[in-house]
């Protein structure tokens, strides 16, 4: 994802601690028999809260 004119991304802590996120993502990542590389992504999900918006310019009036 690239930020660009008009959009607005957030990336915002949801205020679970990290310690206890990444534990359940190793957990995951053993107990479903998947590399963790593939697990990442979704740790990050769980722990970050991602917004993304477009909004329009404001146009000037002259």
């Amino acid at each position: 994802m690239v930020a660009q004119p008009g959009l607005l991304i957030h990336v915002a802590h949801r205020g679970f601690p990290l310690s206890l996120v990444g534990g359940g993502g190793g957990a995951l990542a053993l107990w479903v028999d998947v590399p963790p590389p593939y697990v990442i992504p979704v740790v990050l999900m769980v722990a970050l809260r991602v917004t993304v918006r477009r909004v329009r310019p404001r146009r000037t009036t002259a």
